[in-house]
């Protein structure tokens, strides 16, 4: 079981190779995704390729931007032609923070395992 940066990195890779993408590719997808441009000038998608391709390989990379890189991924159309589900949390007034903490510990499990 590694950490949620390294999860996170492991889950865009594996999503970005299932659709075929380079880390070049996605750099330009989450730029225009990002900033709104369906034209985006090359020397920021540059910039911004080198960045990701260290946030994508470094143990130090913050979850949360990984987690805004996946979500940026999966509201472009070329993800929702894998047909893919992706579980979101709902929390519930009924359960305790232990028990949710504790079924995302299972989550994550199952995630490593698969």
């Amino acid at each position: 079981m590694g950490t949620e940066t390294h999860r996170l990195q492991e889950e865009i890779k594996a999503l970005i190779a299932r659709m075929g993408w380079s880390q070049r590719t996605l750099a330009g997808e989450l730029w225009s995704l990002e900033y709104d441009t369906d034209f985006p000038q090359k020397e920021d998608v540059d910039r911004f390729a080198e960045r990701l391709k260290k946030h994508l390989t470094r143990r130090t990379a913050a979850p949360e931007k990984l987690q805004h890189y996946l979500e940026l991924i999966q509201q472009h159309d070329q993800f929702r032609q894998l047909d893919l589900i992706v579980p979101r949390l709902v929390p519930s007034a009924g359960f305790s923070p232990e028990f949710l903490e504790g079924m995302r510990k299972i989550s994550v499990g199952l995630d490593d395992e698969g």
